[in-house]
């Protein structure tokens, strides 16, 4: 990100299989928002403040990707990074005949099928919509560190992903163990258009003002081909207090 991209760690060629629009629509790509989240997981120092020395590190940790996509930040994780155990998580319908948005999710039988390409056996599909879908999820891998780039479009978004934050933060009410789990977001800011993301930055805090500290950070990434184009970002940070 920005000026600090000469100070990557320089561990091994990450290698993610893209697909058609027609086969993978929303996640057939690797969009730059997940090239951001893994910058900054693999480059913790850009996302301190000046009052803070405490770096995020990766290494042992169980991560679970929201929205995966392609899976590039999950496969930087388990292959650069150190990760403990990693599952990248996203949605599809379990039937074709499911009515579901044609033009933004990927049809049933291709759903995934990239997905697992990429990243091996740790996939599960993860309904923001279930409670039980993410219960299951959380109780099975019992993560310590949910990641997950670009994931909110419009408003109707806010309240599943909030929801399903909530129940892999703070995981059962009498288990203070999983009160320990953080978040760590990467979230495009204008132009991108993202409808919702002006609210859902507003809510956090106060959503998560009693187990978690929530922070935000803008942040810039520039081609390194031109350094004339360049995307903007906001990182949210979801921090246990």
């Amino acid at each position: 990100p920005n000026n600090n991209d000469d100070k990557l760690p320089l561990r091994k060629a990450i290698k993610v299989r893209e697909t058609t629009f027609g086969c993978g629509k929303l996640g057939a790509s690797v969009w730059e928002s997940s090239i951001a989240l893994s910058l900054c997981l693999a480059n913790p120092s850009v996302l301190l403040d000046e009052d803070e020395t405490q770096l995020l590190s990766v290494t042992g940790r169980r991560v679970l990707e929201l929205g995966s996509g392609c899976g590039l930040p999950t496969i930087v994780c388990r292959d650069a990074l150190g990760a403990k155990d990693v599952l990248a998580t996203d949605f599809w319908q379990l039937n074709d005949d499911d009515d579901y948005d044609k033009k933004r999710l990927i049809p049933t039988k291709y759903h995934g099928m990239n997905l697992r390409y990429n990243v091996g056996k740790s996939v599960q599909q993860l309904d923001w919509h279930n409670s039980n879908s993410v219960q299951a999820a959380r109780n099975s891998f019992r993560p310590d560190l949910i990641i997950g780039s670009d994931l909110i479009y419009y408003t109707m978004d806010i309240e599943p992903l909030v929801n399903t934050l909530k129940i892999l933060l703070h995981g059962d009410e009498d288990n203070n163990e999983n009160n320990k789990t953080e978040a760590i977001l990467v979230l495009p800011l204008p132009p991108a258009v993202r409808e919702g993301l002006v609210d859902f930055r507003s809510k956090l805090p106060e959503i998560f003002s009693i187990t978690h500290d929530v922070k935000f950070k803008e942040m810039e990434l520039r081609s390194r081909e031109d350094n004339v184009e360049k995307y903007n970002f906001l990182v949210v940070r979801i921090i246990p207090k």
